[in-house]
C-alpha cells in the first residue's frame, strides 16, 4: 500500500475552475509529494527521479485530483524512461 499527497501550485483557479481544468493547465505544478508505503514513516519528493511504485496499490484521501496530478503533470514533466 502506498499513500500520497501532492502540494502544487497554478495560476488556475481550482475552486473556480475546477479540478480537469487546474490538472490541464501548462502553468500547474508540483512543488511536492509526501508519500508513505505501508505504515512506514512519511519521505518527501520534491524533484529529480520519481520513486519506484511499482507493484503498489496507490491511496490518497482526494484520490480524484492525485489521480489527474499524475496524468496530466506528473506524466508530462517528469516521464518514464
Amino acid at each position: 500500500m502506498l499513500w500520497i499527497d501532492f502540494e502544487t501550485r497554478s495560476r488556475v483557479d481550482l475552486g473556480s475552475k475546477g479540478v480537469y481544468n487546474y490538472c490541464q493547465d501548462a502553468s500547474t505544478e508540483v512543488l511536492c509529494m509526501s508519500y508513505a508505503f505501508d505504515d512506514g514513516d512519511v519521505q518527501t519528493w520534491t524533484s529529480g527521479p520519481l520513486p519506484n511504485f511499482t507493484g503498489h496499490t496507490i491511496y490518497a484521501h482526494n484520490a480524484a485530483f492525485e489521480r489527474l496530478i499524475f496524468w496530466y503533470v506528473m506524466q508530462q514533466n517528469y516521464p518514464l524512461e
